[in-house]
């Protein structure tokens, strides 16, 4: 297969997505995660020091992965779902 082949494109496209969504569910399983984490530290009362250092974080940490999730689902993979469509229809054609 030719390294600029439809084909040779595609499955970069196939691959890139897949991987793209790998990354989106890592993040959220590491947002729910860290807020198991964060219900544990809050219940143990001993743990009360580490749990107001964390608190902005966590929020901070929260925000930041929703929408980093956001920006790859509605910009990288609508364009790379679009670009395995156009790809899929020339090898059809």
């Amino acid at each position: 297969m030719d390294d600029n082949s439809i084909e040779k494109q595609l499955d970069i496209c196939i691959d890139i997505r897949r991987t793209l969504e790998e990354i989106c569910a890592d993040l959220d399983q590491t947002l729910k995660y860290y807020d198991e984490a964060m219900t544990f530290l809050k219940v143990e009362k001993m743990f009360a020091d580490i749990v107001r250092m964390f608190l902005g974080i966590e929020s901070r940490f929260k925000e930041e992965s929703e929408e980093l999730i956001k920006h790859i689902e509605h910009d990288h993979l609508e364009y790379i779902e679009k670009q395995c469509k156009e790809l899929a229809n020339t090898l059809l054609e």
